[in-house]
């Protein structure tokens, strides 16, 4: 989904993880002499109160940003330093899709921001998201009574 870029210049990060006492599923990530450069203060896996679980399926790093997720189930993008990005605040968050734009649920509402947060196409009641081409996405809305293909190319 992104773009492909020169990520020779971003430090190369893997992530690490293991099972808490809790019965989450916590995150950090070492460098290439795996030595820990950010602490494991993230989650892969989080056990809310109700008995649901959420997962972080992406967790790596992709052009200097990972997608992390904290003890509340809300998602975030950090960089190779371990500095938030994007706050933890977000329901569903992507990594960069194109230039400066990422996906976001937030609640019933998805679309597409910029890194700075500034929403640039909103949704509300959001069902379904897909990319169906380059830079191309497909959103039901509304409950799903409304539907919209959305280039992001004209937002670059």
């Amino acid at each position: 989904m992104n773009e492909n870029k020169d990520t020779s210049h971003f430090e190369k990060l893997a992530p690490f993880a293991f099972e808490d006492g809790d019965g989450n599923r916590r995150m950090g990530f070492k460098d290439a002499n795996q030595k820990e450069k950010i602490p494991a203060i993230y989650y892969v896996r989080v056990k809310l109160p109700d008995g649901s679980e959420i997962f972080n399926h992406d967790g790596e790093f992709n052009n200097g940003l990972a997608v992390v997720m904290n003890r509340e189930g809300k998602f975030g993008l950090i960089d190779t330093d371990g500095r938030v990005v994007i706050p933890l605040q977000y329901d569903t968050i992507s990594n960069v899709i194109v230039k400066d734009i990422l996906f976001f649920r937030k609640g019933s509402i998805c679309g597409f921001m910029r890194m700075n947060e500034l929403v640039i196409a909103e949704y509300p009641d959001c069902t379904f998201f897909q990319q169906t081409h380059d830079h191309v996405y497909r959103i039901e809305y509304n409950g799903g009574n409304d539907r919209v293909e959305l280039n992001l190319d004209v937002f670059i």
